[in-house]
């Protein structure tokens, strides 16, 4: 066995013995990633992203398993090559992933923030992404050391999922993925608060950091008892000894609990409503399921919060262009927020069709009239019920929208679904519009969503099928039931609401949103309470009961008359406090016929009866009418017939007969005979007494008795009307009541529901005589309407009036025992009034007055609002759609992916789909049973509560009306004992749950003195006693009458546009506390922003400044004060405080705070600028403006950065104190302006321009690191060049990395070109493979990205042309097109019969030069760092370019030496691309639109391409090998810091490269002088100048008129060098220049030493490379340069430093050739003259004779010019090739831009093709066309400007200039 120790060479193979003959187990290997260390070493930060599924990783990158299969063809997951590492799901990896979705438009910004922990958060935003946090997972330990911290549990809040979660675990403010389901489980024992609650929840991580809400509850009541005669609201805080129980699930895994919150409504005793907010402080655990089980039992610690914090959501901002902290807050401005698809979701939201639901209420035939229960519900004495089932009123009008949750989490305002009156149930109702529109299968989605239409007037929907169909969702649930059980109409049925929607629109919903709930605005009534209609006795005013029989079962008949009148079974009662009036028929004392008057004694006893409200007579009442009747019919005066006897006892038979029939047919049957025969007597008190007889009251007549059945007093109807009203709703709200019911006029209606019988049931078969009850109802339609008064009468009132009529609820005094009042009639003779007991007193409960009623007795009716008529729905229709206030929930929030209910499921796919419904409820309609008590006793003043009669005779002995002063007799406190008090039930709807009723305990001194508190039945019995001489409780705990939410949603504005982008608001967080694990940063509220105006643009950055913020605007700089010392969100961002309103920055970037300032570059002005100590100043004024005028190419419309390509960035350089302005645009053609110009803080100057430039730099301890720009731009290009890439654009490659190596240079020759069909679907075209691009130098597809065309329904025909490119690139490809046939029988294309479609793709013609090499390489394929003696170039054999980079021992890769490298300038390649728009004409019908049609294809023309002399730049390609070679470490900045590196320090190197250096100044030495500059002396160290530069005006040289023609000349040889291939950029703009000729014109021989690169800023300061080809070896020249903002053109001329000592040649020889020497610590520099030619500009052999050859045309022009004719017919300057590198290079084969080549070269189209180079100025003699002459630099003062190459250290004390005073 032998093995290789890898990584080593020079070591021989050991041999391995064995040491053991058995075999050894070994464990499995794990890698351990150490928890602590070096940070300098050893240590990735970023080791905390954790992988949800196993990945495959090379070199840095992961890929999925269908990834890995692809690049590898593996297809078993068990064999890994070599050089790939399979991850699995679990595992933390590094922190590298495309979830993060960063952008090249969109540079990043990150805030550290410490965490407490010690490690470090990093708040991260782009502009483009959700903001977002991500920790570092480590802590510094000091020493340079590190620590990972573990935190606590299985879910850290410092590890990131891949997947779907990652946007949840990473995102700044704690968002979530899933939306769970919320599940109310009921109460059980426990120690909450009585009260109506709504709960509302949120997710937390294991940090305390919370999430937006996630779910709200319904209603849950929580009140004391759980039966009807044990419950009660209770009270403020009383302890209803529950708790309550509620299941969340479907949790993301990223949260580890759920944080509860509640509104809970009570009230005290005085009805003041007590609302209180909640947070409790309890984490509920998520179970490892994504479940949480939340038991709230009132025993937490509890926090208040704020109804604003109930609604404050989080203020979800997709992203924010600028960030920063301060005052322990962080700010983010410039916000905008997700996409809303208000005009698509408006139209979507109409899809939803409300319907009526019904279902019937489980206690309306299982509970009696004593409250008990035989169902298996307890309705809506149960809290379950309560919370499921609360339902909606029929016939009232209520809105219904819809909110959505959007893909961000964040929940849309509402939107109106569509509304109709009169809906009943889906399967009884006509569908809408709509519904039948979808039925329609002709029709589809996007014409039915455009074809809605509605009114804006009034909101009806045009072609409506429903009643008011309407676009406010403004609903009626119709009053006619449709619910039938046991084939009659359910009465009372719980209604709720059915929406529906139609599955096309559910899938369209999908694409916008992820979910959904159902909101309503609280209902604005119409109707305002139901009652039952009772009697009213026309004398007393007091309330009686219609009856039929019942309360007389126990009345002694045998001694009683009954009066009666009503054949229609009905009395009235009430309660009298004495038995009932009873005498004897006694003979007057005669002397004869005594044994007459002791017979009829014997035989007859009458009585006197009261006739009553609602009842008639008992039983036994049958027997004694038809007795009595018999006995008066056969009496005489004097005399009585045997008959009599025999006829009682016939009428005693039939009472047996008579119970007999009803034990067998039934009590209604019994009650109608006995009454009929009632009705029969027909004498009575006030009839007349027979002659000779008189009336003697019995013993038992009149007493002061607690027997009810002998003081009840009983009147028929003519005496009773249905004029009072007992409303419970105003029982329970008499102050709302009592101002609204005064007289005034109401409509009444009758219930659906009404009493199946015209009279009051009673209680004799349960031994309850005081009870009377509807005993069951009927369904019925007729809702007639009346026109009535009402009044309140509250319990106790003396009197109340409409108009006349009188109304009580008091009958006497409590202190008189004589005050009383008449029931039925009143009694004038004394006599009669001694004797009646037909009167009443007492307290009566409080009810409401009618008058005008046309009704009966029974009815149950409900009142309207006032001005309500039946025919004006309509208006209140239009009410309610101006309604603007808030909704609220009434339903779960549903997940659109995981859609269920009874007859909808929704797949994942979104494929297999039922049309959506739903039923809803949280209404706030309750189905009541209520009892309310008639009738009780005065409290006596003296004893209070007493009920024990002393004198049962006080009454009768003592009464006299003739003699008054006996009243103070009678025994008050008697007259007050009777124990009083009657009760009606019935049942009813109403707003309130008046099955839960409050028991009322502000009464103290009752309660003491007799031990009871005011309740209600059943919670008490129906007992009489002196201990319940007290009033029912009218009190009702108002917090139980809340039926919606505090959590209010609003509607979506009815505006033209609303706004998602706010450019100028500034939102921020809650407060930060230093070291607490709830982190204030992620807490961004809806109210905590502010916004500013747009005077100054928008916002570009924010600064921290002081605690205070700098606002930096587009053209303006503002202070903004910080005030965390407010409660008001409003006031803790000050007003502005503007700074400068003229200058600002558009380039976020550009803005940077350093120790001594903030900075900023306005591109707009041109301006630098700084902030110091709150004033701003130009530091660019008098030092560099001219700089900056010149070359910030920007426009104000520019304002995208692209990464590497197009920004304005500052960067600080702490060690230096070096502030770097940095500027590059390159974003078209391959032509570019880049910058860095750099500012010291200390000196307080520019000090230095730097020629490499930093992509990003931030500091490390003070010590800078860098990423070179150069690398970034490439891979920028790169990905815009991608087709497949989201933010690509412009003209792509669905391929642009190939692979040279391979006979295919890609694998995927797939295209995917889409279309929109006729429908507007986005479709794919399918081609013949067949047809497909077999060649195997095919590298992509052509395609446009991101551009907007002109409709969706016009074919366009795109070509593409590759142009010619400066770098040659252009000559290594070709563009290849054809049309492809398409696939199958295509139909639905836009086009009919358009069977191919054009396609272009790029093609490689020349592989061998496509790759480049920088680097050496490890011969032995090793990755890792190696000995020196493995590494190859490219000039050994063993060298391939698939082996790995070489890496010395240190780790540093070697770079090949300059004269060994292959292309090391195109690494990456970059192509011009033009592409050409031409639309298919279909027929004539688009020539009436051609005009048009043309005008936009030019225009997308102009956006496709730029062809105004720059070179478009669209597509970067490089092959897979050259990716490798892009540099991609940082940088680092000096040696300081304790990241060592192991390259040396140069002092212009950076980023590998070698940089020149310069500096430059401006001789202007007395400037009122003309000087001739001669020499330099240059005090510096030995280190040898590479050039020297001078400047001057040039106004005093004779070619100085000639300038703009020498600089026409001159760009224009220069653009036709760039046709040529040559490496050299011009000035497109050179033609918006004029030539002018002159007789003689000059020109500046075209020999530069430097080269020109697509920097046209960096061309003037690089520095001459010999390697380059065209070289101009060691001539100095001179050229023209243009300032187009002064429009000033100047000379510069360039001279090569030659040293004497260099050249070989003699002394004498080489002074001649060189200008400068080194002598004593000195460089002496002669400057070089300019060498000018010159060339009469007239052609001799066209000079006609006896004409001057200057002779001139009528315009000015030499008739005989040499200058040549362009292609408009002008005359041009002939470029001037000879004597140039051209001319020799190229000779005859110099081409010139025309045909189809060169359309983007300035030259193309403008000289005429033969005369372009015409004219010669090769000879140098002065007698013929031409002449050479050489001129000093010269002029008041010159600009001079030296170079070094920057390899060696140049140390420079001064320069000092040499010239002569010209006086010529």
């Amino acid at each position: 066995m032998s093995t290789t120790i890898h990584g080593w060479s020079g070591i021989q193979t050991p041999t391995w013995m064995p040491v053991l003959q058995n075999n050894i187990t070994f464990g499995t290997y794990y890698k351990i990633v150490p928890t602590e260390g070096y940070l300098a070493w050893e240590y990735n930060p970023l080791r905390n992203y954790r992988l949800s599924q196993n990945m495959y990783e090379k070199d840095g990158k992961y890929y999925t398993w269908s990834e890995f299969v692809k690049l590898t063809g593996t297809s078993k997951d068990d064999e890994v090559p070599d050089g790939w590492t399979l991850r699995e799901a679990g595992e933390l990896v590094d922190f590298i992933t495309g979830e993060l979705s960063f952008n090249l438009e969109h540079p990043v910004e990150i805030l550290p923030q410490y965490s407490y922990d010690g490690s470090v958060n990093l708040i991260i935003n782009d502009g483009l992404n959700i903001p977002r946090l991500i920790n570092s997972r480590f802590t510094t330990t000091g020493k340079n050391t590190y620590k990972v911290i573990d935190r606590k549990g299985d879910n850290d809040t410092n590890i990131y999922d891949q997947g779907e979660q990652f946007d949840v675990d990473t995102s700044l403010f704690k968002n979530v993925n899933k939306i769970p389901k919320l599940e109310y489980l009921g109460t059980a024992n426990g120690n909450m608060s009585v009260g109506n609650y709504h709960f509302y929840f949120k997710y937390s991580d294991a940090d305390g950091n919370e999430s937006d809400w996630v779910a709200e509850s319904g209603l849950v009541s929580v009140f004391m008892g759980n039966t009807p005669q044990s419950v009660n609201t209770g009270l403020r805080d009383e302890n209803s000894l529950k708790s309550v129980h509620f299941r969340l699930s479907n949790i993301d895994i990223g949260y580890s609990f759920v944080k509860v919150y509640y509104t809970r409504y009570s009230a005290d005793v005085d009805s003041n409503l007590i609302v209180q907010a909640k947070r409790i402080d309890k984490n509920f655990l998520v179970n490892n399921s994504g479940i949480c089980n939340i038991l709230i039992n009132g025993d937490e610690n509890e926090t208040d919060v704020t109804l604003e914090d109930i609604n404050s959501s989080f203020d979800v901002i997709q992203n924010a262009k600028t960030q920063c902290t301060a005052a322990n807050r962080l700010f983010m401005a410039n916000i905008h927020k997700s996409k809303v698809e208000y005009d698509k979701l408006s139209k979507l939201s109409l899809c939803f069709c409300p319907y009526k639901h019904e279902e019937a209420y489980p206690l309306i035939d299982s509970i009696n009239e004593t409250y008990e229960i035989s169902a298996k519900s307890d309705g809506y004495y149960d809290s379950k019920y309560i919370y499921d089932k609360t339902g909606y009123w029929p016939g009232e009008l209520y809105r219904i929208g819809v909110v959505y949750i959007l893909k961000d989490g964040s929940l849309s305002p509402v939107f109106n679904i569509r509304g109709a009156t009169n809906l009943s149930t889906r399967s009884n109702n006509r569908p809408y519009s709509i519904e039948e529109k979808f039925a329609n299968k002709d029709l589809s989605l996007t014409d039915i969503l455009s074809g809605i239409e509605y009114s804006e007037e009034n909101y009806m929907i045009v072609g409506g099928t429903l009643p008011n169909e309407n676009a406010k969702g403004i609903i009626q649930l119709s009053t006619n039931s449709t619910l039938i059980q046991n084939k009659q109409v359910v009465p009372f049925p719980v209604l709720g609401i059915e929406i529906t929607a139609n599955k096309e629109a559910i899938k369209e919903l999908k694409k916008y949103v992820k979910g959904f709930f159902f909101v309503r605005q609280k209902r604005m009534p119409i109707t305002l309470s139901q009652g039952l209609v009772i009697g009213l006795d026309n004398e007393s005013n007091t309330p009686t009961l219609p009856t039929i029989g019942g309360v007389l079962a126990d009345l002694d008949y045998n001694k009683t008359f009954i009066e009666t009148s009503d054949i229609n079974d009905i009395n009235y009662v009430s309660e009298g406090f004495l038995t009932h009036y009873r005498f004897k028929i006694e003979r007057k004392k005669l002397k004869t016929g005594a044994k007459i008057g002791i017979a009829l004694a014997a035989i007859v006893v009458l009585a006197a009866a009261v006739v009553a409200t609602v009842f008639t007579c008992g039983a036994a009442g049958v027997a004694i009418g038809a007795g009595v009747a018999a006995i008066s019919l056969s009496m005489s005066v004097g005399s009585v017939t045997l008959g009599a006897v025999i006829g009682f006892t016939a009428a005693a038979a039939a009472v047996t007969a008579a119970t007999a029939f009803a034990i067998s047919d039934g009590i209604q049957r019994i009650r109608q005979e006995r009454n009929k025969a009632a009705a029969q007597a027909l004498v009575g008190r006030n009839e007349p007494i027979p002659k000779g007889y008189e009336r003697n009251e019995q013993d038992d007549s009149r007493k002061i008795d607690h027997d009810l059945n002998k003081r009840y007093v009983i009147k028929d109807p003519s005496k009773n009307k249905p004029k009072a009203v007992i409303i419970p709703d105003y029982q329970v709200n008499q102050p709302y009541y009592n101002q609204l019911y005064t007289g005034d006029t109401f409509t009444v209606q009758l219930m659906s529901e009404q009493p199946s019988t015209n009279f009051l049931s009673d209680g004799f078969l349960i031994s309850k005589e005081r009870h009377f009850y509807v005993d069951s109802y009927l369904y019925q339609t007729d809702k007639s309407f009346n026109k009535v008064k009402l009044v309140g009468v509250p319990d106790g009132c003396p009197i109340k009036m409409i108009g006349d009529n009188k109304f009580r609820a008091r009958a006497g005094y409590p202190e008189e025992a004589y005050k009383y009042e008449f029931q039925g009639m009143v009694y004038e003779d004394p006599v009669d009034m001694k004797d009646n007991s037909d009167i009443v007193r007492g307290n009566f409960g409080s009810y409401v007055g009618m008058e005008g009623y046309t009704g009966h007795a029974t009815d149950q009716i409900e009142v309207k609002i006032p001005g309500y008529t039946e025919n004006s729905i309509y208006e209140y229709i239009q009410l309610r759609a101006q309604d603007t206030s808030a909704f609220y929930a009434i339903s779960d929030r549903i997940d659109i992916k995981t859609l269920e209910s009874k007859t909808a499921l929704l797949s994942e796919t979104g494929e297999e789909l039922e049309d959506f419904n739903g039923v809803y409820f949280r209404g706030d309609s309750y189905i009541c049973q209520y009892t309310h008590r008639i009738i009780r006793n005065f409290n006596d003043p003296s004893a209070p509560y007493n009920d024990v009669i002393v004198d049962s005779d006080s009454w009768r002995k003592n009464y006299n009306p003739n003699k008054p002063e006996e009243y103070a007799n009678i025994n008050l406190g008697d007259v007050n004992a009777v124990q009083m008090g009657l009760w009606v039930t019935f049942q009813l709807r109403s707003s309130y749950n008046l099955n839960v009723r409050t028991i009322d305990k502000s009464n103290v001194d009752e309660y003491l003195m007799c031990g009871n508190y005011r309740s209600f039945y059943p919670n008490y019995g129906q007992v009489a006693s002196g201990s319940q001489k007290i009033p029912d409780s009218d009190q009702y705990n108002k917090g139980f009458s809340k039926s919606v939410s505090e959590k209010y949603y609003f509607e979506v504005p009815e505006v033209p546009y609303i706004k998602q982008e706010f450019q100028n608001r500034i939102v921020f967080s809650d407060i930060h506390i230093n070291d607490a694990y709830k982190n204030g940063f992620r807490v961004l509220r809806t109210v905590n922003h502010k916004d500013y105006p747009m005077t100054y643009g928008s916002i570009t950055k924010l600064i921290e400044l002081k605690n205070a913020l700098l606002i930096v605007f587009e053209h303006g700089v503002g202070l903004v004060a910080i005030d965390n010392n407010t409660d008001k969100p409003s006031q803790v961002l000050s007003d502005l405080n503007i700074i400068s309103d003229t200058y600002g920055s558009q380039w976020k970037d550009s803005v940077i705070k350093t120790p001594s300032g903030v900075y900023g570059v306005d591109t707009v002005a041109k301006k630098i600028w700084r902030v110091k100590e709150g004033q701003i100043e130009l530091i660019s004024d008098f030092h560099v403006q001219e700089f900056l005028n010149q070359n910030i190419s920007l426009s104000e419309r520019e304002l995208t950065p692209i990464l590497g390509i197009r920004n304005v960035k500052t960067c600080y350089n702490a060690f230096k104190h070096d502030v770097m302005f940095t500027f590059y645009d390159n974003l078209y053609g391959t032509h570019e302006k880049s910058w860095n110009l750099c500012w010291n803080e200390i000196l307080g100057i520019f000090t230095t321009f730097y020629s490499w430039i930093p992509g990003q730099l931030e500091n490390i301890d003070n010590i800078p690191f860098s990423f070179d720009r150069d690398t970034i731009k490439a891979i920028s290009k790169l990905g815009m060049s991608d087709y497949g890439n989201d933010f690509s654009e412009g003209i792509t490659l669905t391929n642009n990395v190939i692979d040279t190596e391979s006979t295919n240079l890609v694998v995927d020759k797939t295209l995917h070109m889409t279309y929109l069909d006729k429908q507007g679907k986005e479709q794919e075209y399918e081609f013949l493979e067949s047809d497909m691009p077999s060649d195997e130098n095919f590298i992509g597809f052509l395609q446009l990205k991101n551009r907007l065309l002109l409709d969706n329904k016009t074919s366009y025909n795109i070509t593409y042309e590759l142009l010619r490119d400066s770098q040659g690139n252009h000559k290594l490809f070709e563009i290849c097109s054809k049309n492809i046939k398409l696939k199958g029988v295509v139909n639905t294309l836009v086009q009919d019969g358009v069977e191919e479609v054009q396609v272009s793709w790029l093609k490689l013609t020349d592989r061998a030069n496509l790759n480049s090499e920088i680097y050496y390489r490890n011969k032995e394929g090793h990755a890792y760092a190696d000995w020196e003696a493995n590494k190859v170039s490219p000039l050994d054999p063993e060298y391939s370019l698939e082996l790995p980079i070489f890496k010395n021992t240190m780790g540093k890769r070697l770079m090949l030496p300059k004269n060994l490298q292959i292309n090391p300038d195109k690494v990456v390649r970059y192509l011009n691309v033009k592409a050409k728009i031409s639309m298919i004409a279909e027929n004539a019908q688009a020539s009436a639109k051609d005009l048009y049609y043309n005008q936009f294809a030019n225009s997308n023309q102009g956006m496709c391409m730029i062809d105004a002399g720059y070179f478009e730049s669209s597509i970067a390609i490089t092959t897979k090998h050259n990716l490798s070679l892009l540099y991609t470490d940082f940088w680092k900045h000096g040696q300081g810091g304790i990241i060592d590196i192991s390259d040396k320090i140069y002092p212009t190197y950076w980023y590998g490269k070698q940089h020149p250096f310069e500096f430059e100044c401006v001789v202007v030495d007395d400037p009122s002088v003309h000087k001739i500059f001669t020499n330099l002396e240059l005090v510096a160290n030995k280190t040898k100048p590479e050039s020297f530069h001078y400047e001057v005006v040039g106004d005093v040289y004779d070619f100085a008129d000639d300038k703009p023609t020498m600089y026409f000349r001159q760009e224009a040889l220069k653009a036709l060098y760039q046709y040529n291939g040559y490496d050299i950029e011009y000035n497109p703009n050179f033609l918006e220049i004029e030539p002018k000729q002159h007789n003689r014109s000059a020109d500046l021989p075209k020999y530069y030493s430097r080269w020109d690169t697509i920097n046209e800023i960096y061309d003037s300061y690089k520095r001459f490379d010999i390697n380059k080809p065209f070289n101009y070896d060691h001539l100095a020249g001179a050229e023209i340069v243009y300032y187009p903002t002064r429009n000033e053109f100047r000379v510069w001329n360039h001279a090569e430093a030659i040293d004497v000592d260099s050249l070989s040649q003699d002394l004498a020889t080489s002074v001649i050739k060189a200008n400068c020497r080194y002598l004593e610590d000195k460089w002496l520099v002669s400057i070089n003259p300019i060498i000018v030619t010159y060339k009469n500009e007239i052609d001799k052999s066209k000079v006609e004779p006896g004409t001057s050859m200057f002779s001139k045309d009528a315009f000015g022009v030499y008739k005989y010019s040499s200058w040549v004719k362009g292609q408009n017919g002008s005359l041009l300057p002939p470029i001037n090739i000879q004597g140039t590198k051209m001319e020799e290079t190229s000779g005859s084969n110099i081409e010139f831009p025309s045909g189809d080549n060169g359309k983007d070269n300035s030259l193309y189209g403008l000289y005429d093709l033969t005369e372009w180079n015409k004219g010669s100025w090769r000879p140098i003699d002065p007698t013929k066309n031409s002449d050479r002459r050489e001129t000093d630099v010269r002029g008041k003062f010159m600009k001079v400007r030296i170079r070094y190459s920057g390899e060696e250290l140049a140390i420079i004390d001064f320069l000092n200039t040499i010239y002569q005073i010209s006086f010529a």
